[in-house]
């Protein structure tokens, strides 16, 4: 994966996220019908943000999400 520098007038910002969402006692809920729809639901969400899904993985009992955004979206991400 190359980096993907966001350019500002005060700084270079390369913010990227992993996120795994993982099923209630990782039971094997997913196939691949869901993996196809929260693919495209999360890509649909990542356009609304101006952000973009570098990798999206996932199998029966979890899902990988690796995201990068700008900066001006800090304030949307809950810790």
């Amino acid at each position: 994966m190359e980096p993907n520098y966001f350019k500002t007038r005060r700084g270079t910002f390369n913010l990227t996220v992993h996120i795994v969402l993982v099923t209630k006692y990782r039971r094997k809920v997913f196939k691949k019908e869901h993996l196809e729809f929260l693919n495209e639901a999360f890509k649909s969400i990542a356009d609304k943000w101006d952000a973009s899904i570098v990798e999206f993985s996932g199998e029966s009992d979890h899902v990988h999400i690796l995201l990068t955004y700008p900066p001006h979206n800090t304030k949307r991400v809950n810790c």
